[in-house]
């Protein structure tokens, strides 16, 4: 669905950004396109962020003192996103997050733009009214003497539409929460034996309620590992596992088909080792043996096979990084995981 305002701002400052988001929001009714993390780092800028700002009719830049420490003005996005929204629209406003002065750079690139102080309550209405009539909105919304619940009481104006994030270039409905710990490795299966992609499970999870894909990872038919909901956010699969649970899922059904050795390939091999020798005290679980589960038992032999070779790979990490001197021979190995760890936007450095 097209969104009639972007929202440009640096990660470090969503605290900041999310709740004057909500807010203005609530104020008109819409949904604004908000990128959360992932895109800028799966180098789809072209295709997700350019296409945003290309629909959009209204283009919020966020400042704040982070911009002041910005080195290199041509490799920082939200200056990309701005330079690029300056040459299709005419409604960029800034909005002054930290009351700091603009850099030189930003006023003698774009000297007439208006600047609104997120902390000027009076300003920020008004902002919401210049939106209003910026996107012909109506001027406000009112109910009508018969749009009420029978006891005199008005009906609530229908909610907004749900904040659009993004990750890994997945659009969510909202910002997904952090994950207190991860106790837990769990290996789950579409059981969907026809061809799909992370984005048909996305779409079906967001069919079914839910803010979006419920997994982290999918390993689809040819091994290729795709991204879904960040690794460190809480899983959306099972009430009794999401806050403390990280999920693979592979593409299948594994109640009934053996994993192919094209499926589990090098980069699915790598991502089970990282994950299974990053998360040494988490249990390996399928689903299956999961509390609540009621559908077919996942085959023994595919139980076997992941267990056995995510615990050989982790016996094998192990075993080189507890020597002194790493084997020369071991060397690549250990490059080649390390590179893994940031295809796979996870945290660890084997060394």
């Amino acid at each position: 669905m097209k969104s009639k305002v972007f929202v440009s701002y640096k990660r470090t400052d969503k605290e900041k950004v999310f709740p004057i988001v909500h807010q203005l929001e609530s104020q008109l009714g819409i949904r604004f396109w908000v990128d959360l993390e992932g895109i800028k780092s799966d180098g789809l800028f072209s295709n997700v962020i350019m296409d945003a700002i290309n629909q959009c009719e209204v283009f919020l830049f966020m400042y704040s003192k982070a911009h002041e420490d910005i080195i290199d003005m041509s490799r920082d996005w939200t200056i990309r996103e701005i330079t690029f929204a300056d040459t299709k629209l005419e409604r960029i406003i800034f909005v002054d997050l930290d009351d700091v002065k603009l850099p030189d750079w930003f006023l003698f690139t774009f000297p007439h733009k208006q600047v609104i102080k997120a902390n000027d309550n009076h300003a920020m209405q008004n902002l919401a009214e210049d939106m209003r009539e910026w996107l012909h909105m109506p001027a406000s919304i009112k109910l009508s003497a018969n749009q009420n619940n029978g006891d005199g009481r008005n009906k609530l104006p229908t909610p907004p539409e749900k904040l659009i994030t993004m990750y890994n270039g997945l659009a969510f409905t909202e910002v997904l929460q952090k994950r207190e710990s991860t106790d837990h490795i769990i290996i789950y299966h579409t059981e969907v034996t026809s061809p799909h992609t992370i984005k048909d499970i996305h779409q079906w999870h967001l069919n079914k309620g839910m803010a979006g894909i419920s997994y982290h990872y999918f390993i689809d038919k040819q091994g290729k590992v795709t991204l879904g909901r960040p690794y460190d956010t809480k899983g959306a699969f099972n009430k009794s596992y999401n806050r403390n649970s990280i999920v693979i899922c592979f593409e299948g059904d594994l109640t009934k088909n053996i994993i192919s050795d094209e499926q589990f390939s090098e980069d699915a091999s790598d991502l089970l080792m990282i994950l299974s020798w990053g998360y040494s005290n988490a249990d390996i679980l399928f689903i299956d043996e999961l509390t609540g589960y009621k559908g077919n038992p996942v085959l023994g032999d595919n139980k076997n096979m992941i267990r056995e070779k995510m615990e050989t790979m982790r016996k094998r990490l192990i075993n080189v990084l507890d020597r002194t001197n790493t084997p020369t021979d071991e060397e690549p190995f250990l490059d080649t995981l390390n590179s893994q760890c940031d295809n796979f936007t996870l945290p660890f450095e084997i060394r």
